[in-house]
């Protein structure tokens, strides 16, 4: 059996790109929507103020793709990060994600990628509504 949560985005002003609100800690932060990183980012600034823990033994993840980018500097963890959809929250615990400057020119907090939509089994990503349903098994044992 499977569940679902279907997840508002908004289109950022002139550049089209996807964006959605999430919760860390008690406040709210917007993140970009992008399937085509491999991992997920928070600004520098941020992961700072919220004093995340550096995550121990764990090696930087380089990006795929056309061009070749360095690795992030850093792994950290989100204790938690909860999303809120048809009147219901989403929590998502023990969250990887790297500090990266990516999405500051939008005025983005972070970006969600691959790393953040591995954890379900299947995503739909609308992009007339605009909305992101994430869909996950709520069988046990699967």
């Amino acid at each position: 059996m499977a569940d679902s949560l279907r997840i508002a985005c908004e289109r950022l002003s002139g550049s089209g790109l996807l964006a959605t609100t999430a919760n860390i800690h008690g406040d709210f932060y917007l993140f970009l929507v992008d399937t085509g990183t491999n991992y997920s980012t928070l600004n520098t600034d941020l992961i700072q103020r919220l004093r995340l823990p550096r995550s121990i033994g764990l090696r930087p993840t380089p990006v795929a793709g056309a061009k070749v980018v360095d690795p992030p500097p850093g792994r950290y963890r989100i204790d938690y990060l909860t999303l809120s959809g048809q009147g219901r929250d989403y929590v998502i615990t023990d969250l990887e994600i790297t500090d990266s400057r990516h999405g500051e020119d939008l005025q983005a907090d972070g970006v969600l990628g691959m790393s953040f939509f591995e954890k379900f089994d299947r995503v739909v990503l609308d992009l007339l509504l605009p909305s992101l349903e994430l869909i996950w098994d709520t069988t046990s044992g699967s």
